[in-house]
């Protein structure tokens, strides 16, 4: 039997799961007008956006891991640098404890070479091998993106309207438009799409709407549209932990188990943790943080589907541009779309001399990753023996079956 709270019971309107970048935002924005307390599983800030070791957490599936993985992630680190999340680090302060790489390049591979993507007016007309026409055509396509918000306002933009957009697919806009390596550029480079079917299933407006948001962030921080954080994504999710705790918050790491008991309308959570020396428990109004963390807690069934697939590789080389995009188009014997981030020993991840490689592609039912990366490589011109460690994986999105339950005996969760 529950026994009730007495004054001297430490209460708190909301327990935080997790330190991953998302749950450590919200805790952040809670904590400014709440009483708040989060917990975390591993030994690190981060969860699932540390690059020290995971507890088993089930949104990974390794399929090889070799070499020293030590300081290897699991997840990207790299974000657009236009957007909320910018405004949040800078509204919030935490840019302050963070610093970045700005992207430095970013190349499509084509007809067996590396090309570079033009994203400026400079870049098009230094293009070889392409006439002045096609150049045209390149900054028209640049410009509709870059001026979409005049188009949707009714305004006329290099001969086109809104209209002019909605009679056609995105596919055939720019089929009709550009060579088949600008087609390529657009479509995976800039807007980042993963197949052709994508391009050619959704009218040219919502393709220029979905580009014009990848482009915005062009020359904002540098030429490129992308920001790597030197320590990774665990260091932007600490810093907004040190805003929380500055709000009052209250933080524990190395949680070894939970568990948690329904009481009226609050619950008990009793933890055991390296940070304190017994066990102990406090009473929480709501409890909050990703599915995976929740349904661990709670018991709950998962729906589980493979988001995308990953790898990271380390290597022996290092590279003059710290932070570089490389995009591979789909091809006949792969339907899909791959893009390799690099970045060099300027970063957290890489000693003197190294750098790593990190390979995504939103495609479910691919079935024979290893051998791609293997391939997308050996492209690369990377020999086996360059390679210091890997990890490939399979990244999934959990989802709660069930709503959560208010009445249970929840089971723990634990090592």
């Amino acid at each position: 039997m529950l026994i009730k709270p007495s004054e001297t019971t430490e209460c708190f309107d909301i327990l935080f799961l997790g330190t991953d970048l998302n749950t450590c935002i919200k805790c952040a924005q809670e904590s400014s007008s709440n009483k708040v307390i989060q917990l975390e599983r591993n030994k690190g800030y981060g969860s699932i956006h540390s690059n020290e070791p995971l507890l088993n957490d089930k949104r990974i599936k390794i399929l090889h891991e070799s070499g020293d993985i030590n300081r290897i992630p699991y997840y990207p680190a790299h974000i657009p640098s236009k957007g909320r999340l910018v405004d949040l680090l800078i509204e919030s302060g935490v840019a302050e404890y963070v610093e970045f790489k700005k992207q430095e390049s970013l190349q499509i591979f084509s007809e067996n070479r590396l090309v570079n993507v033009p994203v400026s007016k400079e870049d098009v007309f230094l293009m070889s091998e392409t006439s002045l026409l096609q150049k045209r055509q390149v900054m028209k396509v640049i410009n509709l993106a870059r001026m979409f918000d005049e188009l949707k306002n009714g305004q006329e933009v290099e001969g086109f309207t809104l209209q002019d957009l909605k009679n056609t697919s995105f596919r055939k806009f720019l089929d009709n438009k550009l060579p088949a390596v600008f087609v390529d550029m657009v479509l995976f480079s800039l807007a980042l799409f993963s197949k052709y079917e994508e391009a050619e299933s959704m009218d040219a407006e919502k393709g220029f709407e979905i580009l014009a948001k990848r482009v915005e962030g062009f020359g904002v921080f540098g030429k490129y549209s992308l920001l790597y954080p030197i320590y990774g994504l665990s260091e932007i999710a600490q810093g907004f932990c040190r805003k929380s705790a500055l709000n009052g918050a209250v933080q524990l790491l190395n949680v070894s188990k939970i568990s948690v008991e329904k009481f009226e309308d609050m619950y008990k959570v009793n933890i055991e943790s390296g940070s304190i020396d017994e066990p102990s428990y406090f009473y929480t109004r709501e409890i909050k943080g990703n599915s995976f963390e929740l349904c661990e807690i709670f018991g709950l069934q998962l729906d589980s589907s493979k988001l995308w697939n990953g790898a990271f590789i380390k290597i022996n080389l290092k590279i003059k541009e710290q932070f570089k995009q490389i995009t591979f188009p789909p091809n006949d014997e792969r339907g899909f779309c791959i893009q390799v981030y690099q970045v060099g020993d300027e970063t957290f991840e890489c000693e003197k001399d190294q750098s790593i490689l990190f390979f995504q592609s939103f495609q479910s039912d691919c079935n024979n990753w290893i051998k791609i990366v293997g391939e997308v490589l050996e492209k690369l011109g990377i020999a086996d023996d360059c390679i210091i460690s890997k990890r490939i994986f399979e990244f999934h999105s959990l989802k709660l079956k069930d709503e959560l339950l208010e009445n249970s005996s929840i089971r723990s969760l634990g090592n």
